[in-house]
């Protein structure tokens, strides 16, 4: 998929690569979860639900890897990506939003799976599943 500003999955284009800044500085954010589902590299995950709190991952300088910050918004620090080691979100309603720090917008029509291959984050559109599909408990 082409590096814009902004990018909308589909079945026939579901996959889009951040480049390594998009992946590295800053927070990224995620706007429409519903469930939210995740697991850093050292083996620890969590499942948080819209309204729920969720605070985890590695904690450095009092800052979590994964935070949900309202009822439907999740922030993923970028500063220590290198411990994720893959987010799914099920959307609250059609559309999730993951949106950089530098302005570059990717629309998610169903479940979004994000996870890191090297040093980028790879956002996927994952159609008719849920975050209990990829072995979380919800």
């Amino acid at each position: 998929m082409l590096d814009t500003t902004a990018a909308t999955l589909t079945t026939a284009d579901p996959v889009v690569r951040l480049t390594r800044m998009q992946s590295a500085i800053g927070t990224l954010r995620i706007d429409g979860a519903a469930d939210v589902g995740w697991q850093s590299t050292d083996g620890d995950a969590g499942v948080s639900s819209a309204g729920t709190t969720l605070r985890g991952g590695p904690v450095h300088a009092n800052r979590p890897l994964i935070e949900r910050t309202g009822q439907q918004q999740v922030l993923i620090t970028l500063r220590h990506v290198h411990d994720l080691r893959r987010v799914a979100i099920t959307p609250a309603a059609d559309n999730i939003t993951v949106a950089t720090e530098g302005g570059k917008t990717v629309t998610v029509p169903g479940t979004a799976y994000i996870h890191r291959v090297g040093s980028t984050l790879e956002v996927r559109l994952e159609p008719d599943t849920t975050v209990a599909d990829f072995g979380f408990p919800v």
